[in-house]
């Protein structure tokens, strides 16, 4: 048997000819791979884990975040400085984050009750009030708000100078803090592409609404979408003013919050999660 004859037994056709080599099993892999896919039921459960994984993961990391930055630096930022203008500024961003929750109930619910929905609610509230705390201790809007100024030669000199001084225990943790932010940014790539991924395999793209006031259901999906937006994209007016950062360059970042939480809407739609959420049966 020749080498080329060898490897087409081994990579197509398997060692009794009926194409069971290395290929034909990869192929076949992943003709069953999309037929159940195609399910939905099993698409939809990898978009619902890689949702709630990305969630606790940007939860699990503002907490240490926060933890960290205050055991620091024992900067509290605008908690300490303005006390009553962030807490209106929390209670503003919990509404924010509860009122597109009430919206799509309003519209789409089938399933729960008022009761429910009254406990479902006190939570998300509390959910974004502290939220916003911690994303306050955290550092995360002095990061946001607050740019620094390009650097200067003699800074980027000076930097450089540290870098090429560093012992070779700081190096190593430099290499490692750099190597542990590379695999946390692949892990969340990785799975944010399995959520939208798994997405286009339900394809939901028809809403239940309960209610409609009489219009077409795409009028009224629109209508919710824009709403979403902007109540979600709304507080940055107010977070700016309170860090004196409000300047034309807030209307450029309210629009471009306001496209993700469009795009966040229509995930929520297409993928199925709004259908599993508020209705009895699957897709």
């Amino acid at each position: 048997m020749s080498l080329g004859e060898a490897v087409k037994t081994i990579i197509t056709d398997g060692p009794d000819g009926t194409d069971t080599g290395i290929f034909a099993n990869i192929q076949q892999y992943f003709k069953d791979f999309l037929i159940t896919m195609k399910g939905k039921g099993y698409a939809y459960d990898i978009f619902e884990k890689n949702l709630f994984f990305l969630k606790a993961l940007g939860l699990i990391f503002i907490i240490i975040l926060a933890i960290v930055n205050y055991s620091l630096y024992k900067d509290p930022g605008l908690i300490k400085k303005e006390p009553w203008s962030f807490f209106t500024e929390s209670l503003i961003f919990a509404v924010s984050g509860l009122l597109p929750f009430l919206l799509v109930c309003y519209l789409r619910n089938t399933i729960y009750s008022f009761e429910q929905l009254v406990k479902m609610s006190i939570v998300v509230f509390i959910v974004f009030f502290i939220l916003n705390y911690l994303l306050e201790l955290s550092g995360f809007y002095s990061w946001t708000f607050k740019k620094s100024p390009p650097k200067s030669d003699d800074e980027k000199a000076c930097e450089k100078v540290v870098d090429e001084e560093m012992s070779y225990s700081d190096k190593m943790s430099k290499s490692f803090g750099r190597t542990t932010e590379i695999m946390m940014i692949a892990l969340v790539a990785g799975s944010f592409f399995a959520l939208v991924f798994s997405t286009f395999f339900v394809m939901n793209t028809t809403p239940i609404y309960t209610r409609t006031g009489g219009m077409p259901t795409l009028v009224v999906f629109l209508f919710e979408m824009i709403l979403f937006g902007l109540i979600s994209a709304g507080p940055i007016f107010l977070m700016s003013r309170d860090r004196d950062d409000l300047s034309v360059k807030t209307t450029a970042e309210f629009f471009i919050i306001f496209g993700k939480f469009i795009f966040l809407h229509c995930l929520l739609q297409i993928s199925g999660f709004y259908h599993h959420a508020f209705n009895s049966q699957s897709p």
